[in-house]
């Protein structure tokens, strides 16, 4: 072939271009591309996604959803893409399209500025959602020139229904309300949760002659060790159920008190052989009376 003939058939292709239309490859939509943009198109900017997006959502929950755009130019050509990494779309406008898995949404034909779908919240735990929003307003010249697009990306929580803080009742120390000096002290209280919330992190606190003893927090029951005869003893209990404390209660004080463990008319604190009943002093402390 020579030179003149090839030169010939270049400019016919040329020719033949030229004369073939811009074809708007994504007029009847374009799925999974909101969390790109409108790429394939020159942006002029302007123009800013509108939608109806909950704040937060309940799981299972439908919502109907909206997608507008703003700051645009008169013409009424145009597209979008929702995409949502959790939940399901569906029940699209006639002017929308949802994909076979249910998490794209797109515009199905380019004659439209605002859309319509339905959302429905994922399952319960299912946490945070990622929405990816592109909206886009085209001149309608049938290039991809002279249009505008822009994206939005927004975060919709699971809602999370208000936590009722515990309470404690029906606290009591045993025994009581006069405790031998050779007793243990035990703390019993009742739990309740509005939520049905188990307990967790509640703050027991014992207080002897009204001065807490932080050595002895969180116990139920405290040894006789720690007592001693006119002593008096009180709890106070703050329930938690792991989120909120609950009110403090206190309980009923509790004296302690001297006994004679050997009958011999000696209390305790003052006899020398609390277990012998013939003997209650020790005038040389040599241990015998």
């Amino acid at each position: 072939m020579n030179l003149r003939l090839k030169l010939v058939v270049l400019l016919l292709l040329s020719a033949f271009l030229l004369s073939v239309p811009t074809i708007d490859g994504s007029s009847s939509g374009k799925h999974n591309q909101a969390n790109q943009g409108c790429t394939c198109h020159q942006n002029g900017g302007a123009i800013t996604p509108t939608h109806n997006f909950p704040s937060t959502y309940n799981p299972g929950q439908a919502y109907s959803i909206s997608i507008n755009l703003n700051n645009g130019t008169q013409s009424f050509n145009g597209g979008f893409n929702v995409l949502v990494n959790k939940g399901q779309l569906s029940n699209p406008s006639s002017n929308a399209q949802i994909n076979s898995q249910g998490n794209s949404a797109t515009h199905s034909a380019s004659n439209s500025l605002g859309w319509t779908f339905d959302w429905v919240g994922p399952t319960p735990g299912s946490g945070a959602v990622t929405v990816h929003i592109a909206v886009l307003q085209a001149d309608a010249s049938g290039t991809n020139s002279g249009d505008a697009w822009s994206t939005l990306q927004l975060t919709i929580n699971e809602f999370q229904p208000p936590n009722d803080p515990p309470v404690a009742y029906d606290l009591n120390i045993t025994p009581s309300p006069e405790a031998p000096s050779t007793s243990d002290l035990t703390l019993t209280y009742q739990y309740a949760d509005p939520n049905m919330d188990a307990e967790s992190g509640t703050l027991i606190h014992w207080y002897k002659n009204n001065t807490q003893i932080p050595g002895l927090d969180g116990m139920m029951t405290i040894s006789s060790i720690y007592t001693s005869a006119g002593d008096t003893w009180k709890v106070e209990v703050t329930p938690s159920d792991g989120t909120d404390f609950g009110q403090t209660e206190v309980t009923s004080e509790v004296t302690i008190v001297d006994i004679d463990s050997d009958n011999d008319g000696v209390f305790d604190s003052e006899d020398a052989f609390p277990n012998d009943p013939n003997e209650s002093q020790d005038s040389d402390n040599d241990g015998v009376g």
